[in-house]
């Protein structure tokens, strides 16, 4: 009888325990991932504070609370909504359905998600993209689903990535400077959004005329992961395998990289030189025999110190080599009689080796206010010999030519970001070091060439939003100094912009920005026109200064539903640019420099999607026009090039994903007489498998890369085509392989993370 009350009355206090236990699982609404770290409370009528728990690390909470009725259930994290929910309590533990949180997009502007098409959002002097549900499934790899983003302009075989109509496209991954190899690492499903900006204001490097910020979620984990990824070419050219490894260990991440790049292609150039009583045919070709391989391996360790702090620090090293054997034939003709000809052979050899050291940290002080910084070593070194060898002329030619090149830089930046009342300021600076060292031998002679240069800047960035109209100034203060100059030159670039939302669906914008090109070491070309052979230096270009660039842009977006159109209309002012072209100098010798006093370019621009059949087609044309014109030797020149791209997807439910991309490339340049047209056009399917961790992907391209130029210059004619054998069937397969457990997979808004 002892043994039953006691254990009655052990049942009974066990019964109370359990009676005052709520239970449920968060999970993130656009991801599905687990959340980790939620506060979840209950609260009465009155808001006071009854019972408060935290979601583990698999987003379980189990929250206790003694008393009955009718509650308030809330859960909190940085950077999503607050979940309310009213529930009764009652004497007996229960279990809440799963529970998803959506991110709060306040800073941003309340951009609202949709699942079914990429989602396009005007923010001041930016588009926000967010990839749908399709894209990520059906394009794991990174460049493939930026195809499908119109006025991003992606070559698979050389993975460069740049904007409609600039040439010089800064690409970033949560705001750091990046390269395609660190693309190549990502995963499409962990990119959050992706930041567009046509004209650049003072925060960014000047010397870019486009940004592209790829924004990732914050990814914690344990356990192990690997990606591998390859893409190869039928016939073969190219070939690309990536292979990232990451292992977890609650709060500290490892992980390692490796790239390898291969290339074996055909090209055949032909050069026609018309002078007054003869021409030169001069034809070279590479008959498949390029080998190019390069090697990158990526190491290092994240280590997610606590919610405020983040630590990273890798290092790389790059092997490059190649070898080009190529064969010549040239003929002589006078008066349409042929007079002699020449065969010549030519190898080129390069090696290239470089290092890089990196470290990035970040703190955040609170929701409103963070601070981080990074800085990298780089050491490059390069060596490159060129010989030919062969009858010129019915005599025996031989040229040798060595360079060696050493390349030590240093970058550094650090910026502080807070939120003061109602304006956003950014505070920022950077600094870039490089030392450049040449040593040429041609024949007999030896040559040394030594470079300097470091870049000082600081920058102010302050943007506030009101009501509907959001406006964002710039100043940037940029120094520059060479081995030639005396003291640090100094550069004040303004810039702002101004957006105004119209209606629900018609959004305006205009902005303004200075930007400076600094004088790179050049590399001066000297062709011999009876060999062909192209020695390439570097020189100091010690009486050349940076050229200053005015760029005014204005832009008219409207947007309903799946719907998007923007427009652009700009114009932009070069003082004193430096322009490449051929010059004809004498009868042997070409150059393509030139000084010219300014140059004009404008134009317009125009990006649009939109979906159709039940959101299964995305269509994405895109144009570009715009014109370039120059005031050189008292005369004024100009050029037209026109830009056009087509990029159409169509989703199976089987999976199955049916693409198809043209890119068409037009110019008509009146300065210096030359034009030049290059379409390129490709189509494929994907599909995925093994629960989505498997991608195959198919992709033929018809046509090969061709272009020809046509140069009038005085009394000589110079016309040049080229033709590269792309045409090809491309196969890319991409496996995400994970055994690690997903501990928190949140969005980047207040932290941000380097990759």
């Amino acid at each position: 009888m002892k043994k039953i009350l006691i254990f009655t009355i052990l049942l009974f206090i066990t019964t109370i325990n359990a009676n005052s236990q709520i239970k449920g699982v968060i999970v993130d609404s656009l991801s599905s991932d687990l959340m980790q770290y939620c506060t979840v409370s209950i609260t009465d009528s009155s808001d006071f504070l009854v019972a408060i728990a935290v979601s583990d690390n698999l987003g379980n909470y189990n929250i206790i609370c003694n008393e009955t009725g009718f509650y308030n259930l809330r859960i909190n994290f940085t950077g999503y909504k607050t979940f309310n929910k009213e529930i009764k309590i009652n004497s007996f533990p229960f279990i809440l359905d799963t529970i998803t949180l959506n991110p709060d997009y306040k800073e941003i502007d309340k951009i609202t998600i949709q699942s079914k098409t990429n989602y396009y959002k005007e923010i001041a002097d930016k588009t926000i993209v967010t990839l749908n549900e399709q894209t990520i499934k059906s394009k794991p790899n990174v460049f493939q689903s930026l195809k499908t983003i119109p006025g991003i302009e992606v070559d698979t075989k050389t993975r460069n990535i740049s904007v409609f109509g600039n040439n010089n496209t800064l690409i970033l991954i949560n705001g750091i400077i990046k390269t395609s190899y660190d693309i190549s690492e990502l995963k499409t499903k962990d990119i959050f959004k992706i930041e567009i900006i046509t004209n650049p204001g003072a925060k960014y490097n000047s010397e870019y005329t486009a940004v592209i910020n790829i924004i990732t979620k914050n990814i914690l984990q344990k356990g192990f992961s690997a990606t591998i990824n390859t893409e190869c070419y039928v016939p073969f050219i190219y070939n690309f395998t990536d292979l990232k490894l990451e292992y977890g260990f609650n709060k500290l991440k490892l992980f390692a990289s490796y790239h390898l790049f291969l290339r074996r292609s055909s090209e055949i150039n032909s050069i026609i030189t018309h002078y007054n009583i003869y021409e030169i045919i001069d034809t070279t070709k590479d008959n498949g025999q390029r080998e190019q391989i390069n090697h990158f391996i990526k190491i290092g360790i994240d280590y997610f110190i606590n919610q405020k702090n983040f630590f990273s620090v890798f290092t790389t090293i790059g092997y490059y080599k190649q070898k080009i054997p190529s064969s010549y034939s040239m003929a002589l003709y006078v008066n349409n009689i042929k007079e002699n000809s020449s065969n010549l052979n030519k190898t080129n050899n390069s090696f290239n080796i470089g290092n890089n050291y990196s470290i990035y940290f970040n703190h955040s002080f609170n929701e409103k206010s963070k601070f981080n910084i990074y800085a990298s070593y780089n050491r490059t070194s390069l060596n490159n010999s060129l010989l030919s060898s062969g009858y010129l002329f019915n005599e025996y030619y031989y040229h040798k030519y060595d360079l060696s090149y050493m390349k030590n830089s240093f970058f550094a930046e650090s910026n502080f970001t807070t939120v003061l009342k109602d304006y956003n300021i950014e505070i920022g600076a950077n600094y870039y070091y490089r030392s450049v060292i040449n040593i040429i031998t041609d024949s007999d002679s030896v040559s040394q060439i030594n470079y300097r240069e470091k870049r000082p800047r600081y920058y102010t960035n302050i943007s506030r939003k009101i009501k509907k109209t959001a406006i964002n100034i710039g100043l940037s203060s940029d120094f520059y100094k060479s081995n030639s100059d005396v003291k640090l030159n100094f550069y004040f670039l303004p810039s702002f912009s101004v957006s105004q939302q119209i209606s629900k669906n018609h959004f305006i914008s205009i902005n303004y920005a200075r930007k400076i090109i600094y004088p790179e070491t050049k590399q001066i070309n000297t062709n011999y026109t009876y060999t062909t052979d192209s020695l390439t230096y570097f020189t100091n270009n010690s009486n050349l200064k940076p050229s200053l660039i005015d760029r005014l842009q204005f832009s008219y977006t409207f947007r309903k539903n799946s719907f998007f159109i923007k427009n652009y209309f700009f114009y932009e002012f070069v003082n004193n640019p430096i322009q490449y072209n051929i010059i004809h100098k004498d009868d042997n010798t070409f150059i393509s420099q030139e000084n010219i006093g300014y140059s004009n370019k404008y134009g317009t621009q125009t990006i649009s999607s939109f979906v159709l059949f039940d959101e299964r087609l995305t269509v994405s044309p895109s144009f570009s026009i715009y014109n370039n014109s120059y005031f050189n030797n008292n005369s004024l020149n100009s050029n037209w090039s026109c830009d056009i791209s087509f990029y159409t997807d169509y989703y199976f439910d089987s999976g199955f994903d049916v693409f198809f991309s043209l890119y068409l490339e037009s110019k008509k340049a009146i300065f210096k007489g030359y034009s030049t047209s290059s379409p390129m056009f490709d189509f494929g399917i994907s599909k995925n498998f093994c629960k989505d961790a498997l991608n195959i992907l198919i992709d033929f391209t018809p046509l090969n890369d061709y272009y020809t130029k046509t140069y009038d210059i005085e009394n000589t004619t110079i016309f040049e085509a080229n033709t590269e054998f792309y045409r090809n069937i491309y196969f890319q397969i991409n496996y995400n392989f994970n055994r690690g457990e997903i501990l928190r997979s949140n969005r980047n808004n207040t932290i941000e993370k380097d990759f």
